[in-house]
């Protein structure tokens, strides 16, 4: 992926100090991409509810030109309707990253998994 130029938008949330799984995966992104920007979707959806993380996605899309969202969110994570990930999926190429799938395939992974190019 070296040199790759992109417009990438990492959606993640990390757990400082108990695993870094989620921060490695998001600094490699960051290290192969000219322009990378990360958005913490647990904060957002905290802060904001559901519908208002989903509006700040929107308009980092937009704002940015985002062209490529990395997902790379907890297992079994919900969090994210999936009409607006199809809504989203008009507008970028949409890259999934799951964990631990033996556990959450049929309940989660196969879900959401539809709404992804990758």
């Amino acid at each position: 992926m070296s040199g790759y130029t992109d417009n990438v938008l990492a959606i993640s949330h990390f757990n400082v100090g108990l695993n870094r799984v989620f921060e490695d995966y998001c600094n490699g992104i960051k290290a192969n991409c000219t322009n990378y920007h990360y958005f913490d979707y647990i904060a957002s959806y905290k802060q904001n509810g559901q519908k208002g993380m989903e509006q700040e996605i929107l308009r980092l899309v937009e704002e940015k030109a985002i062209q490529t969202i990395v997902l790379v969110w907890w297992s079994c994570d919900l969090s994210f309707d999936i009409q607006f990930l199809n809504k989203l999926r008009e507008k970028v190429k949409i890259v999934i990253n799951y964990y631990d799938t033996e556990y959450y395939y049929e309940g989660v992974d196969a879900y959401y998994a539809q709404t992804a190019h990758l």
